[in-house]
């Protein structure tokens, strides 16, 4: 191989092979939602990588071409002689991948539109992608695919390295054959893959009757069954009212059934879709069917005072059917339910504010009832028709004074006024101000007591504080002295 030759083909490597390399390795890193030879599920794929090798190796004997053809020492024309010397079977070996890229993207995205195909994403691309499918078993049509054109660019760049001047170097009808053919195998096997049909999930796992389930799963129904849905059976009973959510291919919405007359439907069942044309598909025990019994399990926070907003855990806390949501603030009834909160025969407001399901709840505590005070003990019930779900809770309550702002005494007479108030923990009153002579507050009994000493008639203003750890309150007391 002549000098010329030497220097453009090293030159070749280095524009056409090196620096995209380089630049294929760092987008491939990068790409989450496909890159140069990575798909959408970011896997490394076979008919892109194909594709860009071919393509790579085509650039890089036109590169080498134009450098050889650019010495001084080679006449006009040489470019165009030695290109002219290309076989058309470099358009199979360019055009049959990038036909099989092609063709294989189409299906793989008109399969998972119809429902019968899904890719989950992989964490990261690796090589072995090339040859195995999703689940990291080997692909014999994708290994066939990439070992067949493989050997066909060794043959090529080896075969043109050692001749760089003679042109793009010959190839055989045969290896043709070897790298169409398997692209042949390659896209069909690509058109009639399809996932198993299967129920993945059935929820929730426990049920009433008239209760809305969710199941997922693959191949369940078909976008180009005339829009048909499958029927759905629960224990053997047709389910009600089946939709498939906007833009789902993956998803059923049923409603649970009740039972003829004659029979029953308790416990574990099986779910079973029968897709439109095609056989049924079972999910076996995939659900059990309960009696409709709303229970508390938690209430969070506690204890609990005016104004909190607290969340309620259970189970069928809604009526069947009720679809989660969020609630507006003073909402007093959601999926026909009614909370109350009750201390000591006194009602205390509670009303929705938030979101809200069959297993919990928000509720807003209102203002507290007045003159409330211990022990600290009360109930929250949920009602919902002839059912109710009832929970211990504990609460708190802020201080109020309910005693008088004034009193009277007289010089010379004793004289007793006791400071009353409510609240939960029992609030701690003290006083600020001077009370007259001969008088004093008792800070234990919350009491003043004494009897006024003479030249001490007037107004004594005092300011009487109620606190405990909800809150505190000031009242502006007056003792008059005649």
């Amino acid at each position: 191989m002549s000098y010329p030759a030497e220097l453009s083909g090293a030159l070749a490597v280095v524009l056409v092979v090196v620096v995209p390399s380089a630049l294929l390795w760092n987008t491939s890193r990068r790409a989450a939602h496909g890159g140069l030879i990575t798909g959408a599920d970011n896997r490394i794929s076979t008919s892109k990588t194909i594709a860009l090798a071919w393509t790579v190796i085509v650039a890089w004997m036109v590169v080498a071409d134009a450098f050889i053809a650019a010495f001084p020492s080679k006449p006009p024309g040489t470019f165009s002689d030695l290109l002219g010397k290309a076989s058309d079977l470099y358009f199979v070996f360019l055009g049959g991948p990038f036909a099989a890229a092609a063709f294989a993207k189409a299906s793989v995205q008109t399969k998972m539109a119809q429902g019968k195909l899904t890719k989950t994403p992989a964490d990261t691309p690796t090589s072995s992608d090339l040859i195995s499918d999703d689940n990291g078993n080997p692909d014999l049509y994708d290994f066939q695919y990439v070992l067949f054109n493989i050997l066909a660019l060794l043959i090529v760049a080896v075969t043109f390295w050692v001749h760089p001047d003679m042109g793009p170097p010959a190839v055989p009808d045969f290896l043709a054959i070897l790298t169409g053919g398997s692209a042949l195998t390659y896209t069909v096997n690509k058109a009639i893959a399809t996932d198993t049909p299967q129920i993945n999930s059935v929820t929730p796992a426990n049920a009433r009757i008239g209760d809305v389930i969710t199941i997922t799963g693959v191949q369940m129904f078909s976008t180009t069954a005339g829009g048909a849905f499958p029927s759905v059976t629960i224990g053997g009973i047709g389910a009600t009212g089946v939709t498939v959510p906007t833009g789902s291919t993956t998803t059923l919405m049923a409603t649970v059934a009740d039972a003829p007359s004659g029979m029953s439907l308790g416990g574990a069942q099986d779910v079973v879709v029968s897709p439109p044309l095609a056989s049924p598909i079972t999910a076996r025990n995939a659900i059990t069917i309960v009696p409709d019994k709303p229970a508390i399990t938690t209430v969070a926070k506690q204890p609990v005072k005016a104004n909190d907003l607290i969340t309620v855990t259970g189970s069928l806390m809604l009526t069947p059917g009720t679809q989660p949501g969020t609630a507006a603030a003073n909402t007093t009834s959601v999926g026909g339910v009614t909370p109350a909160l009750t201390i000591s025969n006194t009602s205390w407001s509670v009303t929705f504010e938030g979101p809200y399901s069959d297993s919990q709840i928000t509720l807003r505590i209102g203002d507290q009832p007045v003159g409330l005070g211990g022990p600290g003990d009360g109930a929250l019930t949920l009602t919902r028709g002839t059912q109710q779900a009832t929970t211990a809770v504990k609460y708190v309550a802020a201080p109020a004074i309910t005693s008088a702002t004034s009193a009277a005494a007289t010089i010379g007479s004793e004289f007793s006024f006791r400071v009353t108030a409510t609240g939960f923990p029992d609030p701690k009153i003290t006083t600020s101000g001077t009370p007259p002579e001969g008088v004093r507050f008792d800070a234990v009994t919350a009491t003043f007591s004494g009897t006024p000493a003479a030249g001490t008639a007037g107004s004594y203003p005092i300011s009487i504080t109620a606190a405990n750890s909800v809150d505190s309150v000031v009242q502006n007391f007056v003792l008059v002295v005649s």
